[in-house]
């Protein structure tokens, strides 16, 4: 299993506010949160409280589960995705890296355009 890698919380915890706040929305607990990403639950609640930071791979997975169960407000997808990845980058303190991450949502899914199935990418580019 893996885990979140350990860093300081420093000031303002966003990242593990839009956490809480997008798990909520999504009607997880934590424990179901933690078992989506493969991770721990206890991972989580450390995500939430601002004691560690995502690693890249379940930032990732977390943005696009969240895009998949309708947790961003409808037609602003890409820009709260693009906050949280920056609050996530916030918390670690580091250098933001780049991410070119390519969701795709389909639309009969998401309730996105026209019934047709067809699929919308949504790419993150923050540098």
């Amino acid at each position: 299993m893996n885990h979140s890698h350990p860093d300081q919380c420093k000031g303002e915890n966003a990242f593990g506010r839009s956490c809480a706040t997008l798990r909520k929305r999504m009607h997880l607990t934590q424990r179901e949160l933690g078992r989506l990403l493969e991770i721990s639950e206890q991972a989580i609640q450390h995500w939430e409280r601002g004691v560690y930071s995502p690693r890249l791979e379940h930032l990732k997975q977390f943005i696009e589960l969240s895009i998949q169960r309708h947790a961003f407000t409808p037609g602003h997808e890409h820009e709260e995705a693009e906050h949280v990845w920056q609050a996530a980058q916030d918390t670690t303190g580091k250098t933001p890296c780049i991410l070119d991450s390519c969701v795709a949502l389909n639309k009969s899914t998401t309730g996105i355009g026209s019934s047709s199935g067809t699929t919308h990418l949504i790419t993150l580019r923050l540098e």
